[in-house]
This record gives structure tokens, C-alpha cells and sequence, in this order.
């Protein structure tokens, strides 16, 4: 019996009886990783820096770990966007915990000064 649904990603048929709504782990990665950026696009929309108020291009915010990482390269919210890539929402939403958000001047002052 053919299921004439489509893949929730990328809007294929799904030939054959299926339980889920995607057509193969590679859409369902890719559905994944945009509902993961779509957070985080909506937490800096949502934002302004945390110093100096600006808000007027929320996409170029950037993330600051209030206790600094151990990783030199490890700057400018590579934490965040790790978990974006290997965990889930949750662990995302621990690690916005742990960071606030900075317009790129502040953030090159803060990093400055230290």
C-alpha cells in the first residue's frame, strides 16, 4: 500500500509505508539542524547586547562565556553552536545559561580589557 505523504524536510513522496515524516536520516538531520538555528536565530532576535543595549542587526550578536573556557579556541560561542550541532534543545538552553550576548564592539572591548 503507497502512503502519499510527503517528507517533512524536503517535500518528497514517501513511497512506501512509513512511520516517520522524513524520507532518510539525511532530511531528518537536516530538519533537525534548522529547528536548531531557528532557536538560536530567535534567542538573538529576542535580544540586544547586554552592555550597551543594541538591538538595530540582532544577527550579528555574539555569545560570551561569563566564566572563560579553558580552550583558547574555543571564543566567540563555538560552545553554543557545538551543542547546536551535537545535542539537542536542551543542552543548547544550558549552555545560553552560562553566556550573554554581546555586539561585536563590546565584545572586542570586554576581550580587551581582560
Amino acid at each position: 500500500m503507497i502512503d502519499n505523504k510527503n517528507c517533512a524536510n524536503c517535500g518528497r513522496e514517501l513511497k512506501r509505508k512509513q512511520r516517520s515524516k522524513w524520507c532518510s536520516q539525511t532530511c531528518y538531520g537536516k530538519y533537525i539542524r534548522k529547528k536548531k538555528k531557528r532557536f538560536l536565530e530567535s534567542v538573538r532576535l529576542n535580544s540586544s547586547c547586554s552592555f550597551c543595549g543594541y538591538k538595530e542587526h540582532p544577527e550579528i550578536l555574539q555569545f560570551h562565556h561569563l566564566v572563560p573556557l579553558k580552550r583558547k579556541w574555543a571564543e566567540h560561542g563555538d560552545e553554543i553552536l557545538r551543542s547546536a550541532r551535537c545535542g539537542n534543545i536542551k543542552r543548547i538552553k544550558e549552555e545560553l545559561k552560562k553566556v550573554i550576548l554581546l555586539c561585536p564592539n563590546c565584545h572586542r572591548w570586554l576581550h580587551y580589557k581582560n
